[in-house]
């Protein structure tokens, strides 16, 4: 890597976290700095980034070492500063996503679009954000997010620490595949060599994570959208079988649901004044439960009979929590 090349990529590092309008530490910039080129950085280099981004016009507050927070003091577009006619070219690649979102092969760049035309400072003046997309700039997971991306692109093994909940610390060489998103968690699908199957690693999990450059991952030998169809949220349970789920949902609650389904395979089934009922094709998971529980009082699980009958078990242990 040149060395321009990762002078580009601290700041975009630096940038990428103070933009986020989050507080950061000089701990927490500089081990950004470094998982963004792969080696370790002098705290005088870091200084001199950050000094680098006041001279391109950022309002970063001056701070010691001691744990006093760095952050922008107002909205800052670090591709406008470096170059003036990135806004135009942002302009235009804009314009082309409003071009192809009318074309049926190119369905959900609407938000796209807008999350693009709502960054501070990226398209033009900085504007009055009129659009609000759920985030959670805390979530841990997210500092793992572009190496696996890039170690995926690059066909690479990975070097994962991971500690799952109630679980020793294992240390795991992982082949990555796919990330997924899901209620802004973020789980990565792959291939541990320890491993005889597949598994799923959530990334707020993940302790450390190296690249390995010079390893290839196992060949990809999945069909990710077909794996994943049949479930609600991440887990896969290969144990489990495809069943039909009926759920009636009682009005008015039910018009929600019609219009937002709880997953691609809703059907409407029956409806009534009081209720509607959806039938689903699904595998079983925790996170098919918690989305029919958090419904509440307003549905009511009509088969499978098995699951029907554990429903029943959770409701009463869940009423026991109120008495």
């Amino acid at each position: 890597m040149s060395k321009n090349k990762k002078y580009m990529d601290r700041l975009m590092a630096i940038h990428e976290k103070l933009s986020s309008g989050q507080h950061y530490t000089f701990i927490e910039l500089r081990e950004a700095c470094e998982r963004s080129i792969d080696q370790t950085i002098s705290e005088k280099t870091l200084f001199n980034d950050l000094d680098s981004l006041r001279d391109l016009g950022a309002l970063i507050p001056r701070r010691n070492r001691s744990g006093r927070p760095y952050y922008y003091e107002e909205p800052f577009s670090l591709h406008s500063a470096l170059n003036p006619t990135d806004a135009a070219l942002a302009n235009e690649a804009v314009a082309l996503i409003r071009r192809m979102n009318t074309l049926p092969h190119f369905d959900g760049l609407a938000e796209v679009m807008l999350k693009f035309e709502q960054q501070p400072g990226v398209i033009g003046k900085p504007k009055e954000r009129v659009v609000d997309f759920e985030q959670n700039r805390q979530y841990k997971g997210l500092a793992w997010l572009s190496p696996l991306y890039k170690s995926i692109q690059a066909d690479q093994l990975v070097l994962v620490q991971y500690t799952g909940f109630d679980q020793p610390t294992a240390t795991l060489t992982f082949s990555p595949y796919l990330l997924k998103e899901y209620n802004n968690r973020w789980h990565v699908y792959g291939r541990g060599a320890e491993s005889l199957g597949l598994d799923s690693l959530a990334l707020d999990r993940i302790d450390t994570l190296n690249p390995l450059p010079s390893l290839r991952r196992q060949p990809n030998t999945v069909n990710w959208m077909t794996h994943l169809a049949d479930v609600v949220g991440f887990t896969h349970l290969t144990n489990m079988p495809l069943e039909t789920w009926l759920l009636r949902v009682w009005q008015p609650r039910a018009r929600y649901v019609e219009t937002k389904p709880l997953h691609t395979s809703q059907d409407k089934i029956a409806e009534t004044d009081e209720f509607i009922d959806f039938q689903y094709h699904l595998r079983w998971n925790k996170e098919l439960d918690a989305k029919i529980l958090e419904l509440g009082p307003d549905a009511e699980l009509l088969a499978p009979p098995d699951h029907r009958k554990r429903f029943l078990k959770l409701v009463k242990k869940l009423v026991s929590r109120y008495e």
